[in-house]
């Protein structure tokens, strides 16, 4: 990878040298065509100075000072030079035609008829190594007026170097010359090469101090921005414990170094919040891991407790309905007892009528004191039924009081799992406190049953002792006849009480059989409630289930809150301080 320092020197580089060579190609190139242009000129103005030349000896050859020969000869010397034993001339020309420039005269049919080295000979059908017959063409441009002619010739000092070539070449009026005046290219450009290599040498100093300046600028520029990559890989390792960059430079750097200082408190900051807040997750997360444990494992704990109470309820719903049953027959046994009581009454108001007619009536009282011996101990037997039926009703009355305290008991306990249920168990917690008061009312019933019970059963006690007094007095009336009416008496009065007593326990067993009636209608709400318990109790348990799993939901979520910021923790772990 270059760096920035390398960029700036190469970048440099190519903006000065690009200009400096475009520049100074141009101006090779135009100092080249200028003198091109120059060396034509030159050529051109030779030539046009050779014909007025001739005109000029012409004259004198006209004037007959000159023989024509003489003044041709005049004219190849001053063109070109004297000529040598050997028929070639040296070229003593003073005209400026270049290094290797020089004149030379053609006929029309191309023989050299003034020439260095070839004077004498026909060139007409030389060609240059492309082909070109150049003679041709010099000729042709001669006789057109004048023309440029340019082709490839071996230099004069190495044939084996072939440069380019030009000519000029213009038609003499007088004698019908080809007057030509050529050089090659390199004689007119030899100055611009000069140009050339103060070209190359300006640019390769431009390079060397550019190159220097350049090195220096961007030494002043890359070293604060090498200093900051530096600093910027050891935050991106997570090393905020760098020192400052301290540096009095105003530009764009100056404030960049400034920036990253502040980029690296703040980050060094954040990174001290961050990690006491993923601490403070961390602690949150456990605490609510184990909070949802506890809440899991006490939802555990009332759904099971709501699931025995759900028993509880149902099996209570079954007793008060085994109860309905078991008190409507001893609503029937009352209403039997009731019955029988009246019928007591009613055997008790017949045996007072017979006493009566006993007294009135002394001499039948033998006759029918075997009837009254069999009325007293039907009686007997009646009223030992009766206080069997009502022991019968103090056992019914003991189950009714063991139930209706095992309600008392189960509402309870349903209020206070209602209480631990919080939200969800207040509409059970109602419920459950109807069961209590109507579990306390049937209470109530129940002392007030088993007081008239207790009643009926201290007067059944009452009318059997009674009753086997009078079977006594009758079993003994026979054999006291002599004291009939005393004994009459006695057993009218004992009658009396007797039926009032009757009358008495039928009264109290119709104020029973009305308590049995609410009693039943009591049973009756309390299964119908006891059955809205269950189900209430059943809503309070999906409740709590779907309670419990939410929070396994929550302990699930809080658990993976926790792996999270352990992550975190690990992750910012790896920043130094």
């Amino acid at each position: 990878m270059k760096s920035i320092k390398s960029k700036i020197i190469s970048t440099t580089l190519l903006m000065l040298a690009i200009p400096a060579l475009i520049i100074g190609l141009v101006g090779y190139n135009q100092a080249k065509q200028h003198l091109t242009e120059l060396g034509q000129t030159n050529m051109k103005n030779g030539v046009k100075m050779a014909i007025q030349m001739i005109n000029g000896l012409n004259d004198e050859v006209l004037k007959g000072h000159l023989s024509i020969d003489e003044a041709q000869e005049k004219v190849k010397t001053a063109l070109i030079g004297p000529k040598n034993t050997d028929g070639t001339r040296t070229n003593t020309n003073k005209i400026d035609l270049g290094k290797n420039g020089y004149f030379f005269v053609l006929d029309e049919k191309g023989t050299e008829l003034a020439h260095p080295s070839l004077e004498g000979k026909n060139v007409w059908n030389l060609k240059d190594q492309n082909g070109y017959y150049y003679i041709h063409d010099i000729v042709k441009k001669a006789k057109a007026g004048g023309g440029f002619t340019t082709y490839d010739w071996p230099l004069p000092n190495n044939e084996k170097q072939i440069a380019q070539k030009t000519t000029y070449s213009e038609v003499d009026p007088n004698w019908g010359w080809v007057i030509s005046a050529g050089t090659y290219s390199t004689d007119f450009n030899k100055p611009a090469n000069s140009i050339l290599y103060v070209l190359i040498i300006t640019l390769a100093i431009t390079l060397i101090v550019g190159s220097i300046i350049t090195y220096l600028f961007s030494k002043h520029l890359a070293s604060p921005i090498k200093k900051l990559t530096l600093q910027m890989g050891e935050l991106a390792s997570g090393n905020l414990a760098i020192d400052d960059t301290n540096s009095k430079r105003k530009d764009e750097i100056g404030q960049l170094m400034n920036s990253m200082n502040y980029m690296k408190e703040k980050l060094r900051n954040m990174i001290l919040s961050i990690t006491k807040v993923s601490d403070h997750v961390t602690s949150q997360s456990e605490e609510l891991t184990q909070y949802a444990d506890e809440v899991g494992i006490g939802t555990t704990q009332i759904a099971t407790t709501m699931q025995e109470l759900s028993n509880g309820a149902e099996e209570q719903a079954n007793s008060a309905t085994t109860l309905l049953e078991k008190m409507s027959d001893f609503s029937e046994t009352i209403m039997q007892v009731a019955i029988q009581g009246e019928s007591v009454k009613e055997s008790s108001g017949q045996m007072l009528r017979m006493t009566e007619q006993g007294g009135q009536d002394m001499q039948q009282s033998v006759q029918q004191m075997h009837v009254i011996d069999e009325r007293i101990k039907q009686s007997l037997e009646m009223v030992k039924g009766l206080d069997h039926k009502t022991s019968q009703i103090t056992d019914l009355v003991k189950v009714i009081k063991d139930i209706s305290e095992q309600t008392n008991l189960l509402s309870l306990n349903a209020a206070i799992e209602a209480a631990r249920a919080g939200e969800h168990g207040k509409g059970f917690a109602v419920v459950a406190d109807e069961v209590r008061k109507l579990a306390d009312q049937v209470t109530q019933s129940i002392t007030n049953i088993t007081a008239i019970v207790t009643d009926i059963q201290n007067e059944s006690k009452q009318v059997v002792d009674t009753l086997e007094d009078g079977y006594q007095l009758v079993a003994d009336g026979t054999k006291q006849i002599n004291v009939t009416g005393t004994t009459f008496k006695n057993l009218k009065d004992t009658i009396e009480n007797a039926g009032n007593l009757v009358e008495n326990m039928a009264a109290a067993m119709f104020n029973v059989l009305d308590n049995t009636k609410e009693i039943n209608e009591s049973i009756d709400t309390i299964a119908s409630v006891s059955e809205e318990t269950a189900a209430g109790v059943e809503e309070v348990t999906a409740t709590t289930e779907q309670s419990s799993s939410s929070m396994e939901e929550v302990a699930k979520s809080a658990k993976m809150l926790e792996e999270q910021a352990t992550n975190l923790n690990s992750l910012i772990q790896q920043f130094k301080f």
